[in-house]
């Protein structure tokens, strides 16, 4: 094989090594320029990385442009810039630990057979092919690490089971194991064609690509299949509530219409002066209507009805609620039922635990105008004795046993605003939590 033919394989594993760094910065972070940008940016990557090493060859000025271009091609994609910059700094550090377990292995077989150093046709193709292989599952890892730690995903991934992601990495392991055996025996052997071995080592390089993206996709599908199942609970949960409140709400509605024949019965019996029994009459019909909550908006209304009921019966204790706002506003029923359920069965709980004297929830309810939009803002507080529990990253999660019957939390609500419709937002301190929850353009 010619120094040109192992240039040209130099070259190729270069773009493959771009590429397979593209790939680690997307499974991580999402591109905040157009791809077109990315792909050049990449592409004068590898044309300065190459050029660089072959002229220069010196492995400080090598690190320098290639710590610097990575971080510099991180900050092409979305997120936190101090995370992005650590995970293009981790990723390089692993391309390098990879040059040194090639190029130190390769040498050391080929010094130990032929007593001489490693030639530069070798270090150009076998040794950048190698690099690559051990570089793969290396960046496998460090995705995996990264989304656990890094990444408010982190819990979802823990659906794959652990005998899987062993079978992976043994997998990976074997094909490596086979390859090196493999190279140990091509640089032993002078009459070995070197283009066979190299051809062998992309055929390594692709299998070894196509376990990883299969195993990221599998984490991608499950991460979704978790989300979805957690979000049809969710729903199913809380759509019987609503059409549970949706009926005690139009027993509700047909007493109001039926206002009228009150009416009628309080004036024949003002004409006969029994203004006794008028007000007997009249205190009875007031007990019956006084808990309606009729904003003319049916999500809250039901809500407010269904759970003032509940609560008043679990806690002994009356919602305080204070509403300013119009009737029919533009809701999805659906999203506004599911949010403020949840909200209200949290207070519940959290009440649960403090002593009754102590209990309270507040409901307030207004609409603002901010920037030519009319925003609902709706803040519920209530008394709390036990602790939220965080995670890592400061999300509360639930206390419970049993989390899958249980974990309708905050981190739900949060997930089921599109970012177009609303945010939620929480605080606790002093035995008061308070989330509020905004929809944007409501009027």
């Amino acid at each position: 094989m010619t120094e040109s033919v192992a240039l040209v394989i130099y070259y190729v594993n270069s773009v493959i090594y771009a590429g397979m760094s593209y790939y680690g910065l997307t499974c991580m972070f999402k591109p905040a320029f157009k791809k077109r940008w990315i792909l050049l940016a990449y592409a004068s990557f590898v044309i300065i990385s190459s050029q660089q090493f072959l002229a220069f060859n010196s492995a400080w000025f090598n690190l320098a442009v290639h710590l610097f271009s990575f971080s510099a091609i991180s900050l092409l994609f979305s997120g936190s810039k101090s995370i992005k910059i650590l995970y293009a700094s981790t990723l390089y550090l692993l391309s390098l630990v990879a040059d040194a377990i090639s190029y130190v292995g390769l040498s050391y077989i080929y010094l130990e057979r032929h007593g001489t150093e490693l030639p530069q046709i070798y270090i150009y193709s076998i040794g950048r092919t190698v690099i690559n292989i051990i570089y793969l599952p290396l960046l496998l890892m460090c995705v995996m690490v990264f989304r656990k730690f890094f990444t408010k995903k982190a819990n979802s991934y823990s659906v794959v089971s652990i005998p899987y992601i062993a079978s992976v990495f043994i997998l990976l392991g074997g094909i490596i194991l086979i390859d090196a055996l493999f190279l140990v025996y091509a640089v032993n052997e002078y009459y070995v064609n070197i283009g066979l071995v190299v051809a062998s080592q992309f055929v390594v390089l692709l299998i070894i690509f196509l376990v990883i993206w299969h195993y990221n996709a599998l984490l991608d599908y499950f991460h979704v299949l978790e989300a979805n199942k957690q979000k049809n609970r969710i729903l199913e949960h809380w759509i019987l509530q609503y059409n549970m409140a949706i009926s005690s709400q139009k027993e509700i509605s047909k007493m109001s219409h039926n206002l009228k024949y009150h009416f009628i019965a309080l004036t024949s019996l003002l004409k006969n002066n029994k203004v006794k029994e008028a007000k007997i009459y009249l205190e009875e019909r007031l007990g019956e209507i006084s808990d309606n909550i009729s904003t003319g908006n049916l999500p809250i209304d039901t809500m407010l009805n269904y759970y003032q009921q509940k609560i008043r019966q679990a806690l002994g204790v009356d919602i305080e609620i204070d509403l300013m706002i119009p009737p029919s506003m533009k809701l999805d029923a659906e999203l506004t039922a599911t949010v403020l359920g949840n909200a209200l069965e949290n207070a519940l709980e959290a009440c649960a635990h403090v002593a009754s004297g102590e209990r309270y929830i507040r409901f307030k309810a207004a609409v603002t105008s901010k920037d030519n939009s009319n925003l609902l803002i709706i803040t519920i507080a209530n008394s709390y004795k036990v602790a939220p529990i965080t995670d890592g990253n400061g999300n509360i999660i639930t206390s419970k046993q049993d989390k899958r019957k249980h974990g309708i939390g905050l981190a739900s609500i949060q997930e089921m605003f599109p970012e177009d419709v609303g945010y939620v937002s929480y605080d606790y301190a002093d035995n008061i939590f308070r989330i509020m929850l905004i929809f944007y353009d409501v009027m």
